[in-house]
Order: structure tokens, then sequence, then C-alpha cells
């Protein structure tokens, strides 16, 4: 019989928990940034408009 630690009813611990946690956590970031990429994204392309529409302004 293996000497391992077990849990009361005589499983092995299980790392799951654990291993979900980084997983949360890493999803959680991975979504930050996106979001982020996503809001820079929208800001370059309300910027570039803009500055489309000062030229087109200017030139008329």
């Amino acid at each position: 019989m293996s000497n391992q630690a077990r849990d009361s009813t005589g499983a092995k611990p299980d790392r799951s928990p654990v291993t979900g946690h980084w997983s949360l956590a890493t999803g959680h970031s991975s979504l930050v940034t996106g979001y982020w990429s996503l809001v820079t994204g929208y800001w370059s392309l309300v910027t570039g408009y803009w500055s489309l529409v000062t030229v087109l302004v200017q030139a008329t």
C-alpha cells in the first residue's frame, strides 16, 4: 500500500482546485488584456475617424 497522504474518504488529495484557481486567474488576466485591447482599438478608431473628419472639413 502506498504511504501517500489520503483524505478522509481514502482517496488521494485532488489538486484540481489549485489548477482551477490558476486557470481562472490566467483566464481573468486574458479577459482583462483582451478588454483593454478592445478599448484601445476602439479609441484608435475614434481618433482616426476624427482626424479624417477634421482633414475633410479643412479641405472644404
